[in-house]
C-alpha cells in the first residue's frame, strides 16, 4: 500500500485499527474510548498492542492492515512516528505524554470523543521532517518526525521522562502530571548548553526545535496549516531567564528565529559536544562530532484530521 495522499478526502474507513500501548500514560482512557467506539459500531474496530521490540510491532501492523483501514494510535508521539510509514491513514488518539501530533491534527472535542474522528475525519497529506544522523565511527542513519525534531533541553527532558516509564507514580492519575512535570524540570535543569558549527560559524545553543505544522496546537497559534511542507527553527542561545522568555515570546506571536525550510532545503551542521536529540519524543544521545542534516521529506504520509471540519 502506498502511504501518500494528494489533496483532501473525507470518506469513512472500512475498518478502524487501533495500535495501543498498554503501558502508555493514558492507556486506561484509550481503553475506554476503544470500548465506546466498539459499542457505537460506526465501523469495525480491531486493537493491536505494541511490543517492546519495534520490529515486531511493525510486522504485526504489516500483517493486520489492509486497503481502506485507518490506523488509530492509542499511544504517544513516538508510536505515531513508528506508524507513519504503515501505508494507511494515521489518526493519533493522544495516548501518551505530550501528544503534540494528536493536538496538531485534531480538535479537543475529537480527542475527548474519537467518534468525531470516524464521523468527521478527513485525510490530508502531511510531509514529515527528516533527520540524517552521522555519528563518528557509525554508519549514517535517518529518522522521520511527524511533529518535531529538537536538540538540547527538550531532548534531555524527553530522555528523563522515557527513563521513568515504569515508575509507580505514573499509574496514579492524580500524581502522573506532577511526576512527569518534575521529570521535565529535572531534564531542563540538567541540560547543558551545546555548540553547533555550520558554514557560517560556531553558535552556542541551549535548545533548537524544528516544528512541523502546528506543533503544540493546544497552546500556540502559529504555522497552523498542517499540510504545509515547511519548518522553521526555534532556538534559544543559553539557559538564562531572559533569553528563554524572549524565545518563547517570539514563538507565541509567530516570530520564529531561523530561516524557513521547505522541500529541497537542508539545514546541516555538526554538534561539537554531547547533546540529546529528540524526534517525536524519542531521545538519543549524540556524540561530539555528530553531523546532522535536517529537512522536509518530499514524500507525504496520509493523516486523518478533524480540524478542517471544525
Amino acid at each position: 500500500m502506498a502511504n501518500a495522499v494528494h489533496g483532501v478526502t473525507g470518506e469513512r474507513p472500512a475498518r478502524f485499527v487501533v495500535l495501543a500501548n498498554p503501558v502508555s500514560a493514558n492507556a486506561r482512557r484509550i481503553g475506554r474510548q476503544v470500548r465506546e467506539l466498539e459499542r457505537a459500531a460506526i465501523v469495525p474496530v480491531r486493537v493491536i498492542e505494541t511490543d517492546r521490540d519495534s520490529r515486531r510491532t511493525r510486522d504485526a501492523l504489516q500483517k493486520a492492515l489492509r486497503e481502506g483501514d485507518w490506523l488509530g494510535i492509542g499511544a504517544g508521539d513516538g508510536t505515531v512516528n513508528l506508524a507513519i510509514d504503515s501505508g494507511v491513514p494515521v489518526a493519533p488518539l493522544a495516548g501518551g505524554n505530550a501528544n503534540d501530533i494528536a493536538h496538531m491534527l485534531h480538535t479537543k472535542q475529537a480527542l475527548r470523543d474519537p467518534r468525531h474522528i470516524l464521523e468527521r475525519g478527513q485525510i490530508v497529506p502531511v510531509h514529515p521532517l527528516y533527520c540524517r544522523i552521522g555519528q563518528p565511527d557509525d554508519e549514517p542513519v535517518a529518522r522521520l518526525a511527524a511533529g518535531y525534531i529538537s536538540l538540547g533541553a527538550s531532548g534531555r527532558a524527553a530522555h528523563e521522562i522515557n527513563q521513568s516509564r515504569n515508575h509507580f507514580l505514573r499509574s496514579v492519575p492524580g500524581a502522573r502530571k506532577l511526576y512527569i512535570g518534575s521529570q521535565v524540570c529535572r531534564g531542563l535543569a540538567r541540560a547543558s548548553e551545546f555548540k553547533i558549527q555550520d558554514d557560517d560559524g560556531t553558535y552556542t545553543r541551549f535548545e533548537s526545535v524544528f516544528p512541523n505544522g502546528d506543533r503544540m496546537a493546544e497552546h500556540l497559534r502559529w504555522q497552523s496549516d498542517i499540510t504545509k511542507p515547511a519548518t522553521q527553527e526555534v532556538s534559544i542561545g543559553d539557559k538564562r531567564f531572559l533569553p528563554v522568555v524572549t524565545a518563547i515570546g517570539r514563538s507565541l506571536v509567530g516570530r520564529l528565529t531561523g530561516p524557513a525550510l521547505s522541500v529541497g532545503d537542508v539545514r546541516d551542521f555538526t554538534v561539537e559536544n554531547e547533546v540529546y536529540l529528540q524526534t517525536d519524543g524519542e531521545a538519543i544521545l549524540l556524540a561530539a562530532g555528530t553531523s546532522l542534516e535536517i529537512g522536509v521529506s518530499p514524500q507525504p504520509f496520509a493523516a486523518v484530521t478533524t480540524k478542517l471540519a471544525a
